[in-house]
């Protein structure tokens, strides 16, 4: 019983203790021994810039010989490191704070993308307030958005939660770089040099380049302008049928709605370069 009572207790406590604006979801990457945080965002070169992250701040440097895939490294290896719970007490007051940020648009072709082929949000889409979704018969893209409308993407899935991040209220970003218009790799090498960070990865290595064209859709098969409303299935985003290209899908109507849906970032992180 006074057993039970000390660990109810002990609970209790860390409930009521202060919570560091870096403990929020999704966690930043931050770096143990130097002054570094790296915002990321699902969908926006997460996994690019984990394999980064692991490389150049001193952890396991065989993460592609680990067995492990490069999320579960990240939430295995180094949130549960002590030396990554430890950096999440340190004072915000001179850390460097990078955001990795992607174009609303790319990033909303990528989501809707992965939600066909993996079905990370079909429990929410069956009970969708707009009837059910079946990625089997497929739906179009302006459908998707009709659905990220009619949600509050805030309370979300990290897919397509706006990529501006709540600990950015508190420490707005040094660095924000731009997947799509500048060199990932050498941006964040950039940052590492001039932080002292004993690794290096200036481009990315052959097994991540790799999986990364697995990964790819068969795009640019198919004929046409706009394919908005045109309805795709599991098979094409898993790259087995045509998938189109991102400007058959971002068309004006579709790009305003999206900047409306994403103003948050479009305000704070497009707009920096």
């Amino acid at each position: 019983m006074t057993l039970d009572l000390l660990r109810l207790g002990r609970r209790l406590l860390d409930r009521l203790r202060p919570t560091s604006p870096l403990s929020l979801v999704p966690k930043p990457l931050v770096c143990a021994h130097h002054p570094l945080v790296i915002v990321w965002s699902a969908r926006s070169a997460c996994t690019s810039t984990t394999a980064w992250f692991a490389t150049a701040s001193g952890f396991e440097p065989d993460l592609p010989t680990s067995g492990l895939s490069v999320h579960e490294y990240r939430r295995k290896v180094i949130y549960g490191s002590p030396s990554y719970r430890a950096a999440l007490r340190r004072p915000l007051d001179g850390l460097t704070v990078v955001h990795v940020a992607r174009d609303p648009g790319d990033r909303a072709v990528s989501t809707f993308r992965h939600a066909l082929r993996t079905g990370f949000e079909d429990r929410r889409l069956a009970a969708s307030p707009l009837g059910p979704f079946d990625r089997e018969a497929g739906f179009s893209f302006a459908r998707w958005l009709d659905y990220l409308e009619a949600i509050d993407i805030r309370a979300g899935n990290v897919h397509y939660r706006p990529q501006w991040h709540p600990f950015e209220e508190t420490r707005r970003p040094d660095i924000v770089i731009h997947v799509g218009r500048q060199d990932l790799f050498a941006e964040l090498d950039r940052v590492g040099r001039r932080l002292g960070l004993p690794g290096s990865m200036d481009r990315a290595p052959p097994w991540l380049a790799r999986l990364e064209a697995h990964r790819a859709a068969r795009q640019g098969d198919i004929e046409g302008g706009d394919l908005s409303g045109h309805p795709f299935g599991r098979l094409a985003a898993a790259g087995r049928e045509p998938w189109p290209r991102p400007a058959q899908l971002l068309t004006p109507d579709t790009r305003r709605r999206l900047e409306a849906l994403y103003a948050v970032d479009v305000e704070n992180l497009m707009s920096r370069v």
